[in-house]
């Protein structure tokens, strides 16, 4: 399972000074002398980074305007964040293709989308306005 970081406070997304060297000094990243909070994290995905935040303390990687929470993003979902004045909301999906819905969800993306909630639609397959308001239309009756 992996961990994304959001803010949970109003202020701002951002890490700490000391956090940023702990991590340039861990991967060997040159440091910023001036303004260490802006040094770069090479390679680093985000979520190297919130494994590495939650090893360090949440509390302590947290920037002056921040308070990092971890929330877990089960295997085989994703997730967008909304963000107002700088407090951070996420939320979690699954990602279907049209052929998937055309030929039926497997069990365990079955059972993925009834424990989430909420799915978008990729498409990967010609299918016909008629065909996608099919889909469309069901969904919407099974919603209800």
């Amino acid at each position: 399972m992996r961990h994304v970081l959001i803010n949970s406070c109003y202020g701002g997304f951002g890490f700490s000074k000391e956090f940023i060297i702990h991590l340039c000094n861990k991967y060997g990243f040159p440091i910023n002398e001036e303004f260490p909070e802006y040094s770069e994290l090479g390679d680093m995905d985000e979520f190297q980074i919130a494994e590495e935040a939650i090893a360090y303390g949440l509390k302590e990687a947290s920037g002056n305007y921040a308070n990092l929470r971890a929330c877990e993003l089960p295997d085989g979902v994703e997730y967008i964040k909304s963000e107002y004045d700088g407090y951070e909301d996420i939320h979690f999906y699954v990602l279907v293709t049209l052929g998937e819905l055309k030929n039926g969800l497997s069990d365990d993306k079955l059972a993925l989308v009834d424990s989430i909630g909420r799915i978008e639609i990729s498409r990967d397959v010609e299918i016909s306005d008629e065909e996608l308001a099919s889909y469309e239309t069901n969904s919407n009756l099974e919603q209800s």
